[in-house]
């Protein structure tokens, strides 16, 4: 800490020290030639590294994302300080120790002026996931083990269900009676999406999404989800434009089931959060991607919750969007499932202006 020479008012360099080593994560300080000019205890532990003289960050730290490097410009960038805060964040990477072993980090830097003004570049900050990535997987492999346990049971169900609603049997019965079997069918067909969708998310932490690839047409794709959810928005007044596109679009490599649970998603949202108005959905491409369009003329998406929106189990809670609904998996789902087929998807919203989201699928 002798390098250290920073002017904080009544607090000393000891007492700087004696709060960042009394932190339960790691911390760093660097020079604006990238040497390290404090570490603190936990990191000392965590690296075995006890002597920083003229050490620089890439020696000490190595930072990696799926076996490839992070680089060091990413996580303290040699720019001169425009703002205070935060430079740098992100989760699910990986530190090397000093007994060889491959740690889960989430690694945060920030960069303050009055810190650079006495050459300290970046204050870094690195957390040990490891034991929250084991709890999470632990959350995961219960859920699916139960999903697994519901779905005969479920199954057995919605089989009684179809029988009642055969018209042999719906003849015999009253009004009431079959408003009844409705309500029981949609209650069935809720709970049957619910253990999919949890089976969808169990494949995807786990990494094992299967992807059954064959040549299809986006827009056709497109029409049969439009087609199977044009009562649900017209029960709500509202309509539904397919814009045909002015030119031809390639078939693109796809699955298909997979990718109609997207769309079919991302439109089921625009009609659940939209009271008044219409849906439209375009079509455009460039020279290597198809872009598909699903705008609203919803409330739209405060900034807080357009940020977290494609967050696992996030719910943005207000009157005007209804979004406690459901499990808060849906978009995290899809975003996982259009990666997958190396596309993109976007949310763009302002409040009272309706909502955007642009799914772009590579024709190659």
């Amino acid at each position: 800490m002798d390098q250290l020479e920073i002017s904080q008012g009544n607090l000393s360099r000891k007492v700087l020290s004696d709060i960042f080593n009394s932190l339960s994560e790691g911390l760093v300080l660097v020079d604006r030639n990238r040497r390290i000019v404090f570490l603190n205890d936990y990191l000392q532990k965590f690296l075995d590294i006890y002597n920083t003289e003229d050490l620089l960050l890439e020696d000490a730290i190595k930072i990696t994302r799926k076996d490839q490097k992070v680089d060091v410009d990413q996580i303290c960038p040699e720019l001169e300080v425009q703002s205070n805060g935060l430079v740098f964040t992100e989760k699910a990477l990986f530190i090397e120790t000093s007994k060889g072993e491959s740690k889960l980090v989430r690694v945060a830097s920030y960069r303050y002026k009055e810190f650079f003004d006495n050459n300290i570049s970046c204050l870094i900050t690195i957390s040990d996931d490891t034991k929250e990535q084991e709890l999470e997987k632990m959350k995961i492999d219960f859920a699916s083990q139960s999903v697994h346990i519901l779905r005969t049971p479920v199954s057995i169900i919605r089989n009684n269900i179809d029988f009642l609603k055969r018209e042999t049997f719906q003849t015999k019965l009253d009004d009431k009676e079959k408003e009844f079997i409705k309500g029981l069918s949609e209650g069935a067909d809720r709970l049957q999406n619910i253990v999919e969708t949890m089976i969808s998310l169990n494949e995807i932490q786990n990494e094992r999404i299967r992807l059954i690839l064959e040549s299809t047409s986006l827009f056709s794709l497109a029409r049969e989800v439009v087609k199977d959810l044009t009562p649900k928005a017209v029960s709500k007044n509202l309509k539904i434009y397919l814009i045909e596109p002015l030119y031809d679009l390639p078939n693109i490599r796809l699955d298909s089931l997979k990718i109609y649970d997207v769309l079919s998603g991302v439109i089921s949202n625009a009609i659940k959060f939209t009271s008044e108005g219409d849906i439209t959905i375009t079509f455009e491409k460039d020279t290597k991607n198809i872009i598909m369009k699903v705008k609203d003329t919803g409330k739209g998406i405060p900034e807080v919750g357009l940020k977290n929106i494609f967050n696992k189990f996030y719910h943005y809670k207000t009157s005007a969007l209804n979004m406690e609904e459901g499990l808060g998996i849906g978009l995290y789902i899809s975003k996982k499932i259009i990666e997958s087929h190396n596309g993109t998807i976007n949310v763009e919203s302002f409040n009272s202006q309706g909502t955007t989201v642009t799914i772009s699928l590579p024709i190659n």
